[in-house]
């Protein structure tokens, strides 16, 4: 699996929180629409609808309250729901975003403090995804984070670096204000393969909003709206030493320049006191 993580400025928020779900769903809209473009498996992403995800929580819990696990039936009808009933982005925004804020007031009442949309494209495969996390704090950066879905294992289709960058360029397009963003193997995080804990780590690809003329131990930098796109090197990292050794050593080269982040704005969100 692979994830794209952004980060976008910190903005001052003084309105409702549906009157900013609202704005948010205007560029995520047209986001989802792009990647959509680039591979129809991101057009499924969605929610399931509340009735359905309530029966499934439901059984969920019976089972687990008797600890014999879920039935093989069970998963496969909950596969089958999860593609088919579904309120999408694309087809019903206004649907999803009621869901979506019905969701963030139950999370405000339990103490979280910003806005969490979250989308899944459901169905066979390897399951992708779409968070955005809007912060109360004026001082928070925002988050976006993209899971690529996939049919199977081998199903690499963004290995091309074109695809990628088409990817990066429909996410630069339409977030507000990113300050930074990369794609990498989801577990070179998860199995903390990173050079630095406090920090961001890079990947495969990256942007940031700083102008970059020297590529150092990257493959390649170019000019990019207000910053700068750069490419580890021509084919998909992997989680190889190899190439686990070069990211690093491009992180150690990106924080030396002062563009790689602190790692604030974590996903997921947690409760503040």
């Amino acid at each position: 699996m692979y994830t794209l993580f952004a980060l976008t400025a910190p903005r001052d928020r003084t309105e409702a929180a549906d009157v900013r779900l609202r704005q948010e769903m205007e560029w995520l809209k047209q986001l989802v629409a792009a990647l959509a473009a680039i591979s129809p498996l991101f057009r499924p992403l969605g929610l399931i609808s509340q009735d359905t995800q309530s029966w499934i929580n439901a059984k969920i819990a019976e089972f687990e309250a008797e600890d014999d696990g879920i039935p093989q039936p069970f998963i496969e009808e909950f596969d089958r729901l999860s593609a088919n009933d579904r309120v999408r982005i694309l087809d019903n925004p206004r649907a999803f975003t009621d869901l979506t804020l019905d969701t963030i007031r139950k999370m405000r009442a339990e103490g979280y403090d910003g806005n969490r949309i979250a989308a899944t494209t459901g169905g066979p495969g390897i399951v992708g995804s779409l968070t955005r996390i809007d912060y109360d704090d004026p001082h928070e950066r925002g988050v976006l984070s993209i899971e690529m879905p996939m049919r199977d294992k081998a199903d690499i289709w963004f290995s091309d670096p074109r695809i990628m960058r088409a990817i990066f360029e429909a996410v630069l397009a339409h977030a507000p204000d990113p300050l930074w963003a990369c794609a990498y193997p989801t577990m070179y995080v998860g199995m903390q393969k990173s050079l630095f804990r406090n920090r961001r780590n890079f990947g495969w690809m990256g942007y940031t909003n700083e102008s970059l003329t020297d590529p150092g131990p990257l493959l390649a930098i170019s000019p990019f709206g207000n910053g700068t796109l750069m490419q580890l090197k021509s084919s998909m990292m992997t989680l190889h030493k190899t190439d686990v050794e070069k990211c690093n050593e491009a992180e150690a080269y990106l924080c030396d320049k002062g563009v790689l982040p602190l790692g604030s704005g974590l996903i997921p969100i947690t409760a503040r006191t």
